[in-house]
C-alpha cells in the first residue's frame, strides 16, 4: 500500500480502518453504515425528506429526459400556407437574421427548393423549423417595421424583459403577421412536450421525473414546466458547472459563465503546471471554491422567470471527480473541491426548495442528493452491445437519451 501526500495539503496523515466480515455486500454495507452513525454522516430518507418534502414524487418513478431544442415543430405549421407565403417580409426577415448562421443557410437553400415544388418533405420541414426557431431566440427579433407589438409593450420593454418572456413574445409576433400559416402559438411544440406528460399520466404513471435537456428549453416551452408539475411529477433542467470554455466561444450552455475571468482565474492547475482540461478535452475545469457566486448568480437568472421547477440534476457534482488545484494563491485540496461542491448542491436545494440529483451518487454526497443518474440508473448505449450494433433490430441509432428506469434494462428483458 501506498499514499501520496499532496504538496498543498496542510495536514498530512492517512488513516485505515480493516475489518473482518462476510463475504457479501450486505455485511459489508452493513460496517459502512455503522461508521457513518458513528462519523454523525448517516442521513435517512426521512431526514432528507423534511428538506425536500417532494422527494416521495421520486418512488416508483420513471426518470425520462425530453430531448430537443426547437421553438416551433412541423406540426404547427399548415404547410400549404406557409408555400403560399413564401415571399411575405416576415419569412423574408427570418431569413436575413439567420443568414450567417449554418442552420439558415440551410433554411434559405430549402425555402429555394420548394419555391418549384408541389410538395414540402419531412426533412425540408424540420429544415425549416430549424431556422424558424433560430430566429425568434435571438434578442434583437423585434423588428419595429413589420411586427405590431401588444398593447402596454414596447421596445424598451422587450430589452427588458426575462428570456422567457420575450420568446413567448416573439413567437406571438410571428404567429401575429401569418395568421393562416401557424397553429396558436401556445401550442407549439405540444407533440413533444405537453402531449408526452399527458400521454403518461392517462397510461397510469402518476409520478415520473422529467429532464430537460437545459433550461432554455422551458424557455422555448414553459408549458410543458407547467403541464409536468400538474401531473404531480418532478421536473427539473440538466445543469453542471463542471468545465468552462473561452468567454464567447461557448461550445454548450453550461460552460458558458458571464464573467470571463473565471477561465483564467477560477480553473484548476494540475501538479505540473497544466491546467485540468474540460469535459470532452474543451476548454478547463472549474474550481467549485472560487465559483459558487457563478452559481447563484446562474440560478437567480433562471428562476427569475418563475417558471415552477421543482428538481434540479447538477451533473458531475457526486461522481467523485475531486481535484487539488495548485494554482498559486488559490490553491485547494481534494476535500475542498468536495465541501464546495455539496455547498452549491445544497445551495440549489435549500433556497429554491429542488428535490436534487447528481452523477454517481458517490459516499460524500450521498446526504445531500435524492437520486443520482449514471451509477444508480444508467442511460447509455454502451452497457449492451446490441444496442450498437446497426445490424442489431436493437440499435437505437448513434445519439440517444434513454429512458432511464432503463431501457437497456428493459431490452435485457425482451431479449429474454
Amino acid at each position: 500500500m501506498s499514499h501520496r501526500y499532496p504538496q498543498i495539503d496542510p495536514e498530512k496523515k492517512a488513516r485505515y480502518r480493516v475489518y473482518l466480515t462476510d463475504n457479501d455486500a450486505v455485511s459489508i454495507a452493513k460496517i459502512y453504515r455503522s461508521y457513518l452513525l458513528e462519523k454523525g454522516r448517516f442521513v435517512s430518507l426521512a431526514e432528507k425528506t423534511e428538506k425536500s418534502p417532494e422527494i416521495p414524487l421520486l418512488y416508483g418513478a420513471p426518470h425520462i429526459y425530453l430531448w430537443g431544442e426547437n421553438v416551433i415543430c412541423p406540426d404547427d405549421i399548415h404547410w400549404i400556407h406557409f408555400r403560399e407565403a413564401i415571399n411575405h417580409p416576415v419569412l423574408r426577415y427570418i431569413l436575413q437574421v439567420t443568414a450567417q448562421t449554418e442552420t439558415g443557410r440551410a433554411g434559405a437553400a430549402v425555402i429555394n427548393e420548394i419555391r418549384d415544388q408541389t410538395y414540402i418533405s419531412v426533412y425540408q420541414k424540420q429544415i425549416i423549423c430549424r431556422m424558424l426557431s433560430e430566429a425568434l431566440v435571438q434578442d434583437d427579433f423585434y423588428n419595429n417595421d413589420l411586427f405590431v407589438l401588444p398593447d402596454g409593450i414596447t421596445a424598451d420593454k422587450i430589452v427588458h424583459m426575462h428570456s422567457d418572456e420575450r420568446i413567448q413574445l416573439h413567437k406571438s409576433l410571428l404567429a401575429a403577421s401569418l395568421i393562416d400559416v401557424f397553429e396558436p402559438e401556445n401550442t407549439w411544440m405540444s407533440k413533444e412536450t405537453t402531449d408526452i406528460i399527458a400521454d403518461l399520466k392517462s397510461g397510469g404513471i402518476d409520478h415520473a421525473w422529467i429532464g430537460l435537456v437545459d433550461w432554455t428549453q422551458a424557455y422555448k416551452t414553459p408549458q410543458v414546466v407547467y403541464a409536468a408539475r400538474n401531473a404531480g411529477y418532478l421536473v427539473g433542467a440538466y445543469d453542471s458547472y463542471h468545465s468552462i470554455h473561452p468567454y464567447g466561444q461557448e461550445q454548450w450552455i453550461t460552460a458558458a459563465f458571464p464573467d470571463a475571468s473565471l477561465y483564467e482565474q477560477a480553473t484548476v492547475t494540475l501538479q505540473d503546471g497544466s491546467k485540468a482540461a474540460g469535459f470532452q478535452k474543451i476548454g478547463r475545469k472549474l474550481n467549485p471554491v472560487y465559483t459558487f457566486a457563478a452559481v447563484q448568480e446562474r440560478m437567480r437568472n433562471i428562476l427569475a422567470s418563475k417558471l415552477p421547477f421543482n428538481s434540479w440534476f447538477i451533473d458531475c457534482d457526486a461522481a467523485g471527480e475531486l481535484y487539488d488545484d495548485y494554482t498559486k494563491g488559490h490553491e485547494t485540496t481534494q476535500q475542498q473541491d468536495a465541501a464546495a461542491r455539496l455547498k452549491r448542491m445544497c445551495y440549489i436545494r435549500d433556497t429554491y426548495n429542488m428535490v436534487i440529483g447528481s452523477e454517481g451518487g458517490n459516499d460524500y454526497a450521498a446526504f445531500v442528493i435524492a437520486f443520482a443518474h449514471g451509477l444508480e440508473l444508467p442511460t447509455f448505449s454502451w452497457r449492451d452491445s446490441d444496442m450498437k450494433n446497426a445490424n442489431s433490430p436493437y440499435y437505437i441509432g448513434r445519439y440517444c437519451l434513454l429512458f432511464q428506469i432503463t431501457v437497456v434494462q428493459i431490452i435485457s428483458i425482451i431479449k429474454q
